[in-house]
């Protein structure tokens, strides 16, 4: 089942009250954090100091800008969540559409929007959905990230999604089937300690 907004929303702001009472990290630190995930503060500091405009619509007024985590907050660790090169400057409607995986970018810059998108609503959101665009380059951090958000985030048709999912239970179970033929198995190793921090390889949801 694709992934509601609102389930984001909860997990993302149950993530952030947890950040908040954990005495082990330091307070102005916390802070940092969680202002990170609406994409202000020092993490929109540091991504500042690699982008300055929004790739898609041009915009360099800083007012109308937040920093967009190619890793989403909800999935990335503290140092992840503050990394300037885990982010991109954006407007708030190009940021929704790349939060929630409608579009991407390839590591050389070529945009890539979603099947599932409705083109004409990301034609009248600043996307040009009538030729190829390119964005420009990737320093080698942020290309990092962006593969993650590419297969983790962007939105495919669901046939592709359920190929790669196959694919990646069928390397799941030959990897046990290995380690049992020694005598233990892995799988504690494997399986998520806490299903509401991982990615989720989900079906792509309809556009309106």
């Amino acid at each position: 089942m694709p992934v509601a907004s609102d389930d984001l929303e909860f997990w993302e702001r149950k993530l952030e009250l947890d950040i908040a009472a954990d005495i082990t990290v330091r307070e102005t630190e916390r802070e940092a954090i969680v202002r990170a995930r609406v994409g202000q503060g020092l993490f929109k500091e540091r991504v500042s100091k690699i982008e300055t405009r929004c790739r898609l619509t041009g915009v360099e007024n800083p007012v109308h800008l937040v920093a967009s985590h190619c890793k989403p907050w909800r999935d990335s660790t503290n140092q992840e969540r503050l990394d300037g090169e885990n982010g991109l400057l954006l407007t708030p409607s190009i940021d929704h559409l790349f939060d929630r995986g409608f579009i991407g970018f390839e590591n050389n810059g070529l945009l890539i929007i979603s099947p599932v998108a409705h083109r004409p609503s990301l034609q009248r959101m600043g996307v040009d959905t009538e030729r190829v665009v390119n964005v420009g380059g990737f320093c080698a951090g942020q290309r990092n990230f962006l593969d993650f958000h590419r297969n983790s985030v962007f939105l495919e048709s669901l046939r592709k999604r359920r190929r790669r999912l196959a694919q990646f239970w069928i390397k799941l179970a030959s990897e046990q089937l290995i380690h049992r033929s020694h005598g233990f198995c892995r799988a504690d190793l494997i399986r998520p300690r806490n299903p509401a921090l991982t990615c989720r390889q989900r079906p792509a949801p309809s556009s309106t």
